[in-house]
């Protein structure tokens, strides 16, 4: 799980544009949409697709600086379209 979470971090690093353009986020309301690309058909529960990448969120929030308590909502999205991918995307909540 370690090996994870730091692959993930760097990965949101060289994503961000380097370790000197990574922002540091301190937003105390902010909303986690995480977009699964399943490579197949199968059907996963969303409480399990998060319990999944959960080492892979902390890695993106020890690059960014988020605290992960800051999450008000957390998406899931799942498409099955075969990529076996997942992307994330934090934002400011405008829900309080």
């Amino acid at each position: 799980a370690s090996t994870y979470r730091q692959d993930c971090g760097w990965a949101t690093v060289e994503a961000l544009g380097g370790i000197h353009r990574c922002p540091r986020v301190t937003g105390e309301a902010l909303e986690l949409i995480a977009e699964f690309r399943l490579p197949d058909k199968r059907w996963r529960d969303a409480d399990n697709l998060l319990a999944m990448i959960k080492s892979g969120i902390d890695g993106v929030c020890d690059a960014t600086g988020i605290n992960d308590k800051a999450f008000r909502r957390v998406t899931v999205d799942r498409v099955m379209d075969g990529a076996g991918v997942v992307r994330l995307t934090i934002m400011e909540s405008n829900k309080p």
